[in-house]
């Protein structure tokens, strides 16, 4: 069986290569470059999993220092760069094994030599105890987000993060039917629906998608609530105060939004990306019906 650096080992190599094939004389010169920047470091990691893992990894030259959007391959020179934080004496024996690509001594992911676990931490503070995962399973995380389209390369051939994906629809609609079943199995028998509780689901979806383009709502928003069933008419609330859209309701709001509000200035604005129109997914149950509508930050002074 392998072991855990040989598994983590077999997982980078492949986030590497998938990123860039045609490398064809890959070095593993880490250890190397460790003991030049750190000799003590290396010393200190003798006989463990992380000098195991950092000798069968693959590195090569690039203009592209990134392994994945945000996290740059390992450095050994930046090993111990979180100590401008002052924090080594009290958290000794961590390394910065994969920097943050866009600040760099500032945070990443963080390997604990002692426990073989790692996290993502930004200094200060230091990160909770449970919040810390084995290499793998980050690993694991970042070759499913290539696999899914999360990840991928742009037109420019550089690499990018999609907002959403197909998979990030069927999730929410998977726990939107469990919301759903955990509501009626809390509901008094006499309030149920006929066939409620049953384990039957409602096939009508939420609203129709010409209803939500015409509303201007954000993409992801238009694929999960033309996919989400619509519970039955007795379940009029997923949570306190918090109700779910009908067809007459979401006409409502859509008409008596007014045309100088944020959201309506940003759909015709010069600088509109529909992967940022701002979208309430679910109205507050309110008297007033502009009380439905989402408060966005203006696009012409940031972000929306």
């Amino acid at each position: 069986m392998p072991s855990q650096a040989q598994t983590c080992a077999t997982l980078h190599n492949a986030l590497l290569h998938n990123l860039s094939p045609s490398i064809i004389n890959p070095r593993r010169d880490l250890i190397p470059l460790l003991q030049t920047h750190h000799p003590n470091l290396y010393k200190d990691l003798q006989n463990t999993q992380l000098l195991d893992f950092l000798s069968l990894i693959d590195n090569y030259d690039s203009p592209d220092l990134r392994l994945i959007p945000y996290v740059r391959k390992p450095n050994p020179a930046a090993f111990l760069n979180y100590r401008d934080f002052d924090i080594a004496d009290v958290y000794p024996g961590h390394v910065l094994l994969y920097p943050d690509a866009e600040s760099g001594n500032q945070g990443g992911l963080i390997y604990d030599t002692a426990t073989d676990l790692c996290t993502w931490a930004f200094f200060p503070p230091w990160p909770r105890e449970d919040e810390w995962v084995t290499l793998e399973t980050v690993l694991n995380k970042w070759t499913e987000l290539w696999e899914c389209g999360k990840f991928y390369v742009d037109d420019d051939g550089g690499m990018a993060v999609r907002s959403w994906v197909q998979r990030d629809v069927d999730e929410a609609v998977e726990a939107w039917d469990g919301l759903l079943r955990a509501i009626r199995e809390r509901m008094p028998a006499e309030g149920r629906a006929d066939g409620d509780g049953d384990g039957s689901e409602g096939v009508e979806p939420i609203l129709g998608r010409a209803q939500l383009e015409r509303g201007g709502f954000h993409p992801y928003a238009v694929a999960f609530l033309e996919r989400a069933r619509r519970p039955p008419d007795k379940i009029n609330y997923v949570a306190p105060g918090i109700g779910i859209w009908t067809s007459i309701s979401f006409a409502e709001a859509v008409e008596s939004e007014p045309t100088s509000s944020a959201r309506r200035s940003y759909l015709t604005h010069a600088r509109f990306e529909p992967e940022r129109i701002p979208t309430l997914l679910f109205p507050a149950i309110e008297s007033s019906k502009t009380d439905r509508h989402t408060k966005v930050v203006d696009p012409t002074e940031g972000e929306a």
